[in-house]
Parts: structure tokens; C-alpha cells; sequence
């Protein structure tokens, strides 16, 4: 398994008649961009080339849920005898009213089935590309 987390947002038009737009903060590609021109600029292999074990997984949460959920007491940036890894942000670290704990690795769990769940469960769902590219279709 190869592992990359990559942290985006998409926003729908709540009508459907805009696109979804894509804003992705480390992308070369327009910003905001329109959801079909970031996954094919993003994702440029068919998924059926790939070993499954390769296959991209997308974790999907609703900003609802995302803000009543998400912690990181930023243990995840220290390295062993407790140094960073690279400087922590200024800001504060994320926590919420029912979460102050460090939930990153809950978040970055990938594993389990692609089609289960809902985008505002605690830890939202998992998607593969095909499933994201349906939830998210201007059409």
C-alpha cells in the first residue's frame, strides 16, 4: 500500500446547477477548480490498471460532522523523544466540545468497505474514486 493523505473540499451548489467546485490549497490546478477537471487532472490512471491494493480510497465527511468531530493534539508531528518533526502551526490545536482528544488515526483509517456509511456519520465514509466521482457528478 502506498499512503498519501491529502485534505480537499468540495462544494456543492445546492441547486445543481453550478458544478461541484473543488479547493485544494496544494494543487496546480485552477482554484477553485470543477470537480471533473480536478479528478482528471488529479487521478490520471483508470483504477482497473492498477493493483487493487493501489486502488485510490477517499474518506468523505460532511463539514457538520467534521467540526463536531475532528481532534489533533498534533502527536501525529513528533518524532521518538518527543520532537517535531517539522515546526507545529501557531494556531491552536483542533478540538471540539465532545472531541479534545487526538482522533487523527481514526480518520486515516482506510480500511473497510467503499460503498458503507454516509458522508455525515462521526467519521464520515469511505469512497473509492469510482463511488466519489457518482456522489459528486454535475449531472
Amino acid at each position: 500500500m502506498i499512503w498519501d493523505y491529502h485534505v480537499i473540499a468540495v462544494v456543492m451548489d445546492p441547486t445543481r446547477v453550478a458544478p461541484p467546485m473543488v479547493y485544494d490549497l496544494d494543487t496546480t490546478l485552477p482554484f477553485p477548480c470543477p470537480f471533473e477537471v480536478y479528478v482528471a487532472g488529479t487521478f490520471p490512471w483508470e483504477e482497473q490498471e492498477l493493483p487493487p491494493q493501489y486502488r485510490w480510497r477517499c474518506r468523505v465527511v460532511t463539514a457538520q460532522a467534521l467540526f463536531a468531530s475532528f481532534a489533533s493534539d498534533r502527536s501525529h508531528m513528533r518524532l521518538p523523544g518527543d520532537k517535531w518533526q517539522a515546526p507545529p502551526p501557531t494556531e491552536d490545536p483542533i478540538k471540539t466540545v465532545s472531541a479534545t482528544n487526538n482522533l487523527f488515526d481514526e480518520w486515516l483509517q482506510m480500511k473497510g468497505p467503499v460503498d458503507a456509511g454516509k458522508p455525515g456519520d462521526k467519521y464520515g465514509c469511505l469512497r473509492d474514486l469510482d463511488r466519489l466521482e457518482q456522489m459528486f457528478a454535475s449531472s
